[in-house]
């Protein structure tokens, strides 16, 4: 602590960092939590809706498992297994999404960039094979698209689109596949942000139902 301490040249300004990382992680668990809780009531609608039909076919077979003196249970069973049911579900929905979302983001950011870096490289005048008629046809699919701040948000033709949508299916696959999670020796490198998520879960999950 006193080597820390002592080496700090500007303590007012690790304060205002602190703060600032406070204040950023405190916004992101209020979003989050909301999310959640939305994610929530939505689940225990579908149980409230189909709750009556599971009750009539459950009802019969929890009498002949259970001892008559545990009859009066029986509702309480059935609405808390279908409860945590439906929530469970609603998670993995709600994963299912985030994977979509994050797949389409990730495969066009990545689509954008290497064109990008094709461009900066000018890696198309590079092949000397190619016919000259071929090679502008190339160049077209390269001309920028850019917002009103002047920010790339595109190329001229479809092939940014083919490069972020064939990615994005890709990367989607492999994360449904492998259940979100992460392969060896990858899930050993990223073993803090993975404390970090489940930490963030159980905050979420605390705090929305609180």
């Amino acid at each position: 602590m006193f080597l820390a301490l002592s080496h700090i040249k500007e303590p007012k300004r690790l304060e205002t960092a602190i703060g600032s990382l406070w204040s950023a992680y405190m916004a992101v668990l209020a979003t989050l939590s909301l999310q959640f809780a939305q994610i929530v009531a939505l689940a225990l609608g579908l149980a409230e809706t189909i709750k009556p039909s599971f009750a009539r076919v459950l009802s019969g077979l929890l009498e002949l498992a259970i001892d008559p003196k545990l009859w009066k249970w029986i509702p309480t069973i059935i609405n808390s297994t279908l409860n945590l049911l439906v929530v469970y579900v609603a998670w993995k929905v709600a994963e299912i999404l985030a994977s979509v979302y994050s797949g389409l983001r990730g495969g066009r950011m990545f689509a954008i960039a290497l064109m990008g870096f094709i461009i900066d490289m000018d890696l198309i005048n590079w092949i000397p094979w190619i016919p000259k008629t071929v090679r502008e046809k190339i160049a077209s699919w390269f001309e920028e698209e850019k917002d009103e701040e002047g920010n790339v948000t595109g190329y001229n033709g479809y092939l940014d689109e083919v490069l972020g949508y064939t990615l994005a299916a890709v990367g989607v696959c492999s994360q449904i596949s492998s259940g979100f999670n992460i392969a060896f020796p990858l899930n050993l490198v990223f073993l803090p942000l993975t404390i970090v998520e489940w930490f963030l879960r159980y905050q979420i999950a605390s705090t929305a139902a609180g």
